[in-house]
């Protein structure tokens, strides 16, 4: 349904003034906090904020409509010495065309007058942070981490001509293709060993020193432009995920390879667990068993890329079907990806998401 909400005014907040950040800030609770399955992020998003601000390749403002409606709009807009072109995230709106373009033009003009013709979004000032929107889902329930929004920002972009920009996707390996995906997994694990790789699983290694070498294997093997992944510090990497490390007790939630005492690759994968961040009523349904997923893999550069990437997947996708009962699930993955690109033409396909952008 379309609102009849207009906005009046959209203001520019500086992200130093602590009032009107938290204004800003409580905007998408009061869009979500109805939703059974909305866990608010506020505090991450007031870090977030904290930490870009402080940055200096980072340059953003927070815009907000101003009017008497319940829930108004919101978006933060900025620019990275990194990236070509301008981002917008933090996105909140009403269905409403007005509303939608006095927010935008804004951020557009943003752009602009920072140098930029493009604007592209939605990224929460970093792709590890969030960056996209759902554009569809097979189930009701979402996943964790994945984007929590409106369903109809989709429909308020695309009408308001902002074209489509980067398109990922997620799903489950097809159970007919599972025995030949893992075909051959004990040889290439062997070969893989005798040439100095060891293999380690989540409690090889205490929190502190998973957390150390992912940062370092993400600072400098990460893609920016597919990923849109800025290098973080080590203490706001810390800060930012240690938290989840502490959620993961499955061996097979972090496993990797170490080569010379240092991580030469590591792979993420989780159940969802988006039940234990949620408040649901007590009479809520229970939650059938999680489906575990892979969210990230990466490789050092300077090993053979293929081989230590199949492995591990291989291995995931092993422990799916003996623990699970399922095939390999992977999580969000650029369509142009040509690492997963493999796995994508075996899957069945369980969301769908993109971002937007438009020239100024």
């Amino acid at each position: 349904m379309i609102s009849n909400a207009r906005v009046k005014k959209v203001l520019q907040i500086a992200p130093d003034d602590d009032q009107a950040v938290e204004e800003f800030l409580r905007i998408r609770d009061r869009h979500y906090r109805d939703d059974s399955h909305y866990y608010s992020q506020t505090d991450l998003h007031r870090i977030l904020i904290n930490y870009y601000s402080r940055r200096s390749d980072y340059q953003f403002t927070l815009l907000v409509g101003t009017d008497t409606q319940e829930s108004p709009a919101r978006c933060m807009v900025g620019r990275c010495e990194r990236w070509p072109w301008a981002f917008f995230g933090l996105f909140e709106c009403p269905n409403d065309d007005d509303t939608f373009n006095a927010l935008m033009d804004k951020a557009v003009e943003f752009a602009s007058e920072h140098g930029h013709r493009r604007l592209i979004g939605p990224i929460d000032f970093n792709g590890i942070h969030n960056w996209q929107f759902l554009l569809w889902s097979q189930q009701s329930k979402p996943w964790v981490g994945d984007p929590y929004h409106h369903s109809y920002y989709i429909d308020l972009f695309k009408r308001n001509h902002w074209r489509v920009a980067e398109q990922s996707i997620s799903g489950i390996v097809k159970p007919e293709h599972h025995a030949s995906f893992v075909n051959q997994l004990d040889d290439l694990q062997a070969k893989l060993e005798d040439s100095g790789h060891e293999l380690v699983t989540r409690h090889t290694l205490d929190d502190e020193e998973w957390t150390r070498q992912i940062w370092r294997l993400t600072t400098h093997n990460f893609d920016t432009e597919m990923l849109k992944y800025n290098p973080l510090d080590l203490d706001f990497f810390r800060q930012i995920n240690q938290p989840i490390l502490a959620m993961l007790n499955d061996p097979h939630n972090l496993i990797g390879t170490i080569k010379d005492g240092e991580l030469s690759s590591f792979a993420l994968s989780y159940g969802n667990f988006i039940d234990h961040l949620t408040r649901h009523p007590r009479n809520d349904t229970p939650t059938p068993a999680p489906v575990f997923a892979v969210k990230t893999i990466a490789v050092d550069k300077q090993y053979h890329l293929n081989s230590i990437f199949s492995v591990l997947l291989k291995i995931i996708a092993r422990h799916c079907q003996e623990r699970y009962s399922h095939p390999l699930g992977w999580r969000r993955t650029n369509t142009e990806n040509p690492g997963t690109q493999r796995v994508q033409r075996i899957s069945h396909i369980t969301q769908r998401y993109c971002s937007f952008y438009k020239e100024g």
